[in-house]
C-alpha cells in the first residue's frame, strides 16, 4: 500500500512491473499449451532418461557443462516417484523458474538499491525484451545461465556499495553455479570478477576477500576441468558454427535488440531493423550521459563476452553462437534500467525510450506466439503423416542420432526404434533376421528406415533392399530426414 501512495516515478514503476508480469504470464501460458520441440531439446530429454553412468559418459561428449542436466534429471526422477512422467511440462517449469526468480530479485534487491522505477523497467525488460520469451520456455540451460549471471551482477552492487559476508557468499555461489551451467556464462562471471578487481585496485579497496572468493571458485571448478578438456578437444576437431564475419557481429547486436521474429537454431543471421537501431542509439546515449562504475561494468560484460567468443573462434574454430549471448542479456537490461530511470525528469528522453521498449516488447510477444504456434503446427503435421504410415508396434531403423532420439522420446515412442551409426547394411540384415524382429513382422509389424543426414538409402538399395519412400511433412527446423518403408517380403 505504501508503494501505491508513493511518488509518480514509483507509481509508473509499478505499472511497468504489472506490464512485465502480464508478458511473463503470456509466456508461461504459451509454454504450457504449445509443445513444438527441436533436436537440442530432445537431447535434454535423452539426458534425463539415461542411467547415471551413461548420463556422465554422454555429458562428457556434449559441449555444455552438466549442472542443468543434473537438476533436470533429479526433478524428473523425483516426479517419477510421485507417478508423474511428463518431461516436457517439467522442463518448461524448470526453464521458467529463473525468470520468476529474477522478477523476485527485481522487486526486492533492485527496488531496494535503485528504486521502484528502475525495478519496473528491469521487470519489463527481463520478461519481454527480445529472445527472453523464447529461452524462458526452451528445454535448455539458457534461462538458468541468464539467472546465475544476472543475480551475481545484482549482488555485485552490494559488494561495491556496502560489502558484507552474506553478499560475498551468495556472489561466490552464484558464480560457481554459472560456471557449471554454460561456458559463456562462466566467461561472463569471469569478466565480472576481473572488472570488479580493476575497480578495487583503482579505488584502493581491500583485495583479500576478492582473492578468497576467486580461489574458492577456482577450487570448486577443478572437478570440471577433465570434462572441459574432453569437450574442448571435440570442439577443436570441428564444430558446426560458420566462420565469424562482420555480418555475424552485426547479427549479435540485433539478436539482442530486435524483436525476435524467428528462432535461430543454426547459422541464420539477424538483419538490422529500424526499431533495433533506435534502441541501440538510445542505449549508447544513456550510457554516454549517465554512466557510472556499476553500469559501466554491466555494458563492458556484454561487450567482452562476445569479444572473447570471437577471439576463441579465430584461435581454435568457430565456436561462438548468438544464443551464447543470452546469459549476459540480464546485465545489459540492469544497466539500461538504471540509466533510463535517471532520465525520469527529462520526459523528452524518457518517454520515447520507454515507448521503444514497449513497442519491441509487444512486437516480440506477438512474434513469439506465432513462432510457438507454428512450431506446434509443424510437429502436428509431421506426427500426423507418421501416424498415417506407422502403427504402434512397428520397427523404425535410424542412421542418425537426432532422428532416433526424436522418435523414441517424442514422436513415435510406442514403436521399437533402433539406431546404427556404422555398418548399416550388415546391421539392418542382422536386425531383420533376428528372431524377435521376425516374430513382430509375422504378427503384422512393418519396418521403416529413417535416412538422416547421411543419405544411406542408396546403400540399402544397392544391397538389394526394396525401399518405398513415404512422404512426411518436414519440421520447420532441426534435422531433415527421409522416411522409407522396407519391403520385408522382398528384402
Amino acid at each position: 500500500m505504501a508503494l501505491l501512495n508513493g511518488s509518480s516515478d514509483e507509481k509508473f514503476g509499478i505499472i511497468l512491473t504489472i506490464i512485465g508480469l502480464i508478458f511473463l504470464i503470456i509466456t508461461t501460458y504459451i509454454g504450457f499449451t504449445t509443445f513444438g520441440v527441436w533436436s537440442d531439446e530432445i537431447f535434454s530429454i535423452l539426458m534425463i532418461n539415461l542411467p547415471f553412468k551413461q548420463f556422465l559418459a554422454k555429458g562428457f561428449t556434449d559441449v555444455h557443462p552438466l549442472l542443468y542436466y543434473f537438476i533436470y534429471k533429479v526433478i524428473f526422477k523425483i516426479s517419477l516417484l510421485w507417478g508423474y512422467d511428463n518431461p516436457f511440462i517439467l522442463g518448461k517449469i524448470l526453464s521458467l523458474i529463473p525468470i520468476y526468480l529474477l522478477v523476485l530479485l527485481s522487486f526486492t534487491k533492485i527496488r531496494k538499491n535503485f528504486g521502484m522505477l528502475t525495478s519496473g523497467i528491469f521487470t519489463l525488460c527481463i520478461c519481454a525484451m527480445p529472445r527472453i520469451m523464447i529461452y524462458a520456455v526452451e528445454l535448455r540451460m539458457y534461462s538458468w545461465a541468464l539467472f546465475f549471471v544476472t543475480a551475481s551482477y545484482i549482488y555485485l552492487y552490494d559488494l561495491i556499495d556496502s560489502p558484507n559476508r552474506k553478499s560475498w557468499i551468495i556472489f561466490t555461489i552464484l558464480t560457481i553455479c554459472s560456471a557449471y551451467t554454460h561456458y559463456f556464462s562462466a566467461v561472463a562471471s569471469f569478466c565480472i570478477y576481473i572488472l570488479f578487481l580493476v575497480y578495487l585496485v583503482k579505488n584502493n579497496k581491500e583485495l583479500k576477500i576478492w582473492f578468497l572468493s576467486a580461489l574458492t571458485c577456482i577450487i570448486a571448478y577443478i572437478p570440471a576441468l577433465y570434462i572441459v578438456s574432453i569437450q574442448f578437444t571435440r570442439v577443436s576437431n570441428g564444430f558446426w558454427i560458420d566462420p565469424i564475419s562482420l555480418k555475424t557481429v552485426i547479427s549479435y547486436v540485433y539478436f539482442i535488440l530486435s524483436p525476435a521474429n524467428e528462432f535461430v537454431p543454426g547459422n541464420q543471421l539477424i538483419s538490422p531493423t529500424i526499431i533495433g537501431s533506435l534502441l541501440l542509439i538510445s542505449i549508447i546515449y544513456l550510457f554516454y550521459k549517465k554512466r557510472d562504475t556499476y553500469t559501466s561494468i554491466s555494458f563492458l560484460v556484454v561487450i567482452l563476452v562476445p569479444l572473447i567468443g570471437i577471439v576463441i573462434s579465430f584461435i581454435m574454430h568457430p565456436f561462438f553462437h548468438q544464443r551464447y549471448l543470452v546469459p549476459v542479456i540480464g546485465c545489459l537490461w540492469i544497466g539500461f534500467s538504471i540509466l533510463l530511470a535517471k532520465f525520469w525528469d527529462d520526459k523528452k528522453i524518457f518517454i520515447p525510450v520507454i515507448c521503444i521498449v514497449l513497442i519491441i516488447s509487444t512486437i516480440g510477444c506477438v512474434d513469439f506466439i506465432k513462432m510457438e504456434e507454428n512450431d506446434l503446427a509443424s510437429d502436428s503435421y509431421e506426427l500426423n503423416d507418421l501416424n498415417l504410415n506407422m502403427g504402434k508396434n512397428d520397427i523404425i531403423i535410424h542412421d542418425h542420432i537426432s532422428s532416433y532420439n526424436k522418435f523414441r522420446f517424442y514422436m513415435m515412442k510406442e514403436n521399437e526404434n533402433i539406431y546404427f551409426n556404422n555398418s548399416l547394411v550388415e546391421n539392418v540384415n542382422n536386425t531383420l533376421n533376428s528372431q524377435n524382429i521376425q516374430h513382430k513382422i509375422n504378427n503384422g509389424s512393418k519396418v521403416f528406415f529413417i535416412d538422416g543426414k547421411h543419405e544411406n538409402a542408396s546403400q540399402l538399395r544397392n544391397a538389394g533392399f526394396n525401399l518405398i519412400e513415404i512422404k512426411i511433412y518436414q519440421p520447420t527446423y532441426g534435422e531433415v530426414y527421409k522416411a522409407y518403408l522396407i519391403d520385408t517380403k522382398r528384402a
